[in-house]
């Protein structure tokens, strides 16, 4: 479990499925590349520097906490204690968390900031390339698309999968692609 509280490297893995996405993406314009204060997300869209992009590392957007069970190997224990953890979400409680964890009630309070940050960097119509965590990401997707943060199971997260969102009038959001991983075949 990495969460926020464990910084690594990317793997070879994780450097080429980086490299695929920069492949496949990189004749798109971005009038802002983010992402977390987190190497890993750093290293998986170092690639858009070669056209002249400054990544700006917005902390705020960082994985959830996963407390005391970060930096340990998935075990029965482990795997037990995070599908129950999981199941309070899904029935609502929102301030569940793992003990010095983050809730997802918490985990939305510090990522709206950075969402908020996101969307003050842009022109107007403007397209922003962010490089996020799986669940953080999946917070951020329920709660913008307005399903709220109980169902953020609904929305599966790859690595380096591809979501766009897309300001509708009146400040709604939709979803254009979800999860999208083409660039990996």
């Amino acid at each position: 479990m990495q969460g926020s509280g464990v910084d690594a490297d990317l793997n070879d893995t994780g450097r080429r499925q980086g490299r695929l996405f920069y492949e496949k993406y990189k004749d798109l314009h971005f009038d802002l590349v983010a992402c977390t204060g987190l190497v890993r997300t750093f290293q998986t869209v170092e690639h858009f520097q070669e056209q002249g992009h400054t990544i700006r590392p917005i902390p705020e957007l960082n994985e959830l906490s996963w407390g005391i069970i970060e930096g340990k190997e998935v075990d029965s224990h482990l795997q037990t204690m995070f599908e129950g953890i999981t199941a309070r979400w899904i029935k609502g409680d929102l301030h569940a968390k793992v003990e010095g964890g983050e809730s997802p009630h918490e985990g939305w309070t510090r990522a709206s900031v950075g969402v908020q940050k996101v969307l003050e960097a842009l022109p107007p119509h403007g397209r922003a390339l962010v490089c996020i965590h799986g669940r953080i990401s999946r917070i951020i997707i329920s709660q913008m698309l307005g399903y709220g943060m109980e169902h953020m199971h609904l929305f599966p997260h790859h690595n380096t999968a591809l979501n766009v969102l897309v300001e509708r009038p009146g400040g709604r959001w939709m979803a254009e692609r979800m999860n999208d991983t083409t660039h990996l075949a």
